[in-house]
Order: C-alpha cells, then sequence, then structure tokens
C-alpha cells in the first residue's frame, strides 16, 4: 500500500480498514462475530454493545453460545456443530 512504511504500520492499515468496512457494511442492528474452531469469539463489530449488552472488545474470548438465549442455545448448538 502507498504509504507504508513497514510490516506493523501495515497491518495495522489493514485493520483500520476492515473497521472501515465492517461499519459500512452493518446497519446499526446487525452484529459481527468472528469464531474459531472452539466457539471462542475472536472478533466482534456492528451493534454488539445494543444486542449484547457488552462492548466489541468484551465479547472477544467469550463463548459464541453463551449470548445466546438459553431457549435458543440448543438449536444454535445443533447449527454449529454442522
Amino acid at each position: 500500500m502507498p504509504g507504508v512504511q513497514n510490516k506493523n504500520d501495515y497491518i495495522e492499515t489493514l485493520k483500520r480498514e476492515r473497521d472501515r468496512f465492517v461499519a459500512l457494511a452493518f446497519c446499526a442492528a446487525d452484529v459481527l462475530f468472528e469464531v474459531d474452531q472452539s466457539h471462542t469469539i475472536t472478533y466482534a463489530a456492528g451493534a454488539t454493545k445494543a444486542l449484547t449488552d457488552l462492548e466489541p472488545q468484551e465479547a472477544i474470548g467469550r463463548q459464541f453460545i453463551d449470548l445466546i438465549q438459553p431457549a435458543e442455545r440448543g438449536y444454535v448448538s445443533e447449527r454449529l456443530a454442522h
């Protein structure tokens, strides 16, 4: 990328661009979570606070299933297993 001096700057630039894209792609009623293979949240953006009462940074490291309403956890767990 033009104007990028080193690898760390490049990575930070990519993160800012990703966050900017996510902000544009999602309206206030949507949330985006990325999870790893154990369904631990590794990235959160969008209406995280409005929908979960957690800031995006607070959601990271939590189990995705813990954010699901108890009555829906069985259904969601089945879907995550596939």
